[in-house]
């Protein structure tokens, strides 16, 4: 199988939910290298997923990690990892749908 682009992903929050495993799963099954920026440390049973800290790619403000919407730091984050030609994993997230089935994985 060809390499592909590595898949940047940014999660703030605790477990990830059966959505955002279904996606890791399916980049993983095309051939992609996912990295996971967060900061929580009890992401650890993701095979195959490079956890990685965000500051890495941007440390916010003090006043930005304190007030605004997680939604708004997530879409900055966006910026910055195209910025380093990371390509964005949610916003590419449909795209991988298409080669797993929710029962079986691969089909």
């Amino acid at each position: 199988m060809t390499k592909q682009a590595t898949i940047g992903m940014y999660w703030e929050g605790e477990k990830l939910s059966w959505l955002e495993n279904f996606s890791i799963l399916s980049f993983e099954q095309q051939g992609h290298d996912v990295q996971l920026y967060s900061t929580n440390k009890n992401l650890t049973d993701l095979q195959g997923v490079e956890i990685l800290d965000p500051r890495y790619i941007v440390e916010f403000p003090r006043n930005i990690r304190r007030k605004a919407a997680p939604s708004f730091r997530a879409g900055i984050f966006r910026l910055y990892l195209q910025k380093k030609q990371i390509v964005c994993g949610w916003t590419a997230t449909l795209s991988a749908f298409a080669r797993l089935s929710l029962r079986t994985g691969i089909y």
